[in-house]
């Protein structure tokens, strides 16, 4: 009779259904004080919007079936470095 008496359930005030994830202790930290995640933060740096690198990636490929050299300067380069095998959906 004492055990039904007494409750396993933790209080709520100092767990989190986080816990139960295989998320770690200082991501929840953070989050709750309002940090961004690694994505949404790289989204917030993206130098082109998405139109703006459909656009872009569309006159790419233009020029290149055009055999039309296109010229872009080192910085510009790097930026562009993953859209190079680049194809539109």
């Amino acid at each position: 009779m004492l055990t039904q008496a007494i409750s396993c359930d933790p209080p709520t005030a100092w767990t989190s259904p986080l816990q139960d994830d295989a998320i770690p202790y200082h991501t929840r930290y953070y989050r709750r004080r309002g940090r961004p995640s690694m994505k949404e933060k790289a989204q917030g740096q993206q130098y082109l919007t998405l139109d703006e690198e459909k656009a872009l990636i569309k006159y790419l490929l233009l020029m290149s079936e055009l055999r039309q050299p296109v010229q872009i300067n080192s910085q510009a380069r790097t930026r562009l470095g993953p859209l190079r095998n680049a194809t539109l959906d």
